[in-house]
């Protein structure tokens, strides 16, 4: 039993060949884990993570992710991600919330079926909405919009956010006021769904609507 623990500790704190990023916290099962050409299997705190890896929620299933070079994701709500190379993440369903630590740069490309996202050093939630709808929301910094069916790109600043939906016309980025901004920080489900409060939250809580970091 003791060989078979400390085997199980090895495994965990050394990173897998190839390894990108490893599952951080697990806040409310059920997660799990989709190698690429491999079968599903239990998410672990620990378990590393590689190009083509796919992590699932279900119910109210909520996981961390962090990537080696300073991106962290949050998922949940029936989610599914596909991890893919040069910080390319597959977004397909559910919610999540993605931020770079302070300071760094790291250029960040979030795909969905509507639109492509570009992010560096910023904090953005997406969620996949019911008829298929897509929302992109900046909780800081700047990120921009890509929509797949050719129209030209949206960028969003702190406070603002989109929602696309499949056939209809791109419509114009919302900013929410100042008093909406301030009832949403400590309100949206998502941001505080975590024990953990995000690395980025106190640089959040300092913006206004329309303001940079």
């Amino acid at each position: 039993m003791e060989l078979l623990s400390l085997l199980l500790a090895q495994s965990l704190t050394t990173p897998r060949p190839g390894a990108i990023a490893r599952i951080n916290r697990i806040e409310a099962p059920i997660v799990r884990i989709r190698p690429n050409q491999g079968q599903n299997r239990a998410a672990a705190v620990g378990v590393d993570l590689s190009p083509g890896d796919t992590v699932l929620t279900r119910d109210r299933g909520r996981t961390e992710i962090l990537f080696r070079n300073g991106v962290g994701v949050r998922i949940g709500g029936n989610a599914q991600l596909v991890l893919r190379p040069q910080n390319r993440l597959d977004f397909r369903s559910g919610e999540m919330i993605t931020w770079v630590m302070p300071g760094q740069k790291v250029p960040l490309t979030i795909t969905t079926p509507l639109a492509t996202a570009a992010v560096r050093g910023t904090t953005v939630y997406v969620e996949h909405l019911p008829m298929n709808r897509i929302r992109f929301f900046a909780w800081e910094g700047q990120v921009s919009i890509t929509p797949a069916d050719g129209s030209p790109a949206l960028t969003l600043t702190t406070g603002e956010e989109v929602v696309l939906t499949p056939g209809a016309p791109i419509p114009p980025v919302r900013r929410m006021t100042l008093p909406e901004w301030q009832k949403h920080r400590q309100t949206a489900r998502f941001l505080r769904s975590f024990q953990q409060p995000l690395p980025t939250q106190p640089l959040i809580d300092r913006l206004a609507p329309g303001e940079l970091p």
